[in-house]
């Protein structure tokens, strides 16, 4: 790929400037944007035709929850029975791990954490382990992702290991049966 190319140093001049202009070019020579780099606009006419173009690009309607001077998404992550939901809020619209200032967990069964649209999401998509990002507005409730895959961007490893605590027992293990330590 261009891409591969670029990185190695090797292939001529004009190959590596290509593959660059597909990384930061304008719109319509782009093929892919990093996250970090996502463009929000106010109204749909905002976006720039090239963009529309472009067949590498996709654009989706922008939603977001806000309360306390941030921006959050919900997720929850479940493994069987268990789970829990993670508030994660950022001062940007586009919420990603590195630019989130605040996190609050909570328990799946906390009133008005968990909606009952997003339980009937993950038992249509009949997932058993999982996360599940989400945003509520008034009364609609918009689910963002479902991943069967789910990683952690935690870099404390109690963090990790807590999380993991709090789904561990979704693995159905029998009351009586020993427990690997």
């Amino acid at each position: 790929s261009p891409e591969s190319v670029r990185r190695r140093g090797e292939g001529s001049w004009l190959d590596r400037r290509v593959a660059g202009a597909r990384e930061h070019g304008p719109w319509v020579w782009r093929s892919s944007i990093p996250p970090e780099a996502y463009r929000v606009f106010d109204r749909k006419r905002d976006v720039p035709r090239a963009v529309w173009r472009n067949r590498h690009l996709v654009v989706e309607r922008a939603a977001f929850e806000r309360f306390d001077g941030l921006y959050w998404i919900r997720s929850w992550m479940f493994l069987g029975d268990r789970g829990f939901v993670r508030f994660q809020g950022a001062k940007e619209r586009v919420i990603k791990a590195r630019r989130v200032v605040e996190r609050r967990d909570f328990a799946e069964g906390e009133p008005g954490v968990l909606p009952d649209a997003v339980r009937v999401r993950r038992a249509e998509l009949g997932m058993d382990f999982g996360k599940i990002d989400y945003i509520v507005s008034g009364s609609t409730v918009l689910v963002i992702d479902a991943n069967r895959t789910p990683i952690s961007r935690a870099t404390d490893p109690a963090q990790r290991r807590a999380m993991a605590e709090r789904v561990a027992d979704g693995l159905g293990v029998l009351e009586g049966s020993p427990r690997a330590a």
